[in-house]
């Protein structure tokens, strides 16, 4: 089950990511490849250890990844 958790609410983040199982693959993506990677970081300290970072969805178009639109 994906989840979305803002990791700008620190609120937010701390209660969500205290409920994931730390070793299983967790994917992380943004709206900025900084956003991502920070996101990143964090779930690494706070003891994830299959972390794997996609980047920011702004660098997808111009890179020909898929986007679909929501909806």
């Amino acid at each position: 089950g994906a989840q979305s958790i803002d990791a700008a609410v620190p609120a937010d983040w701390e209660f969500r990511t205290a409920e994931l199982d730390k070793d299983i693959p967790t994917v992380v993506y943004c709206s900025t490849a900084a956003c991502s990677e920070n996101a990143a970081a964090m779930l690494l300290r706070a003891g994830f250890t299959k972390v794997y970072d996609l980047g920011g969805i702004a660098d997808w178009g111009p890179e020909d990844l898929s986007v679909e639109p929501p909806g």
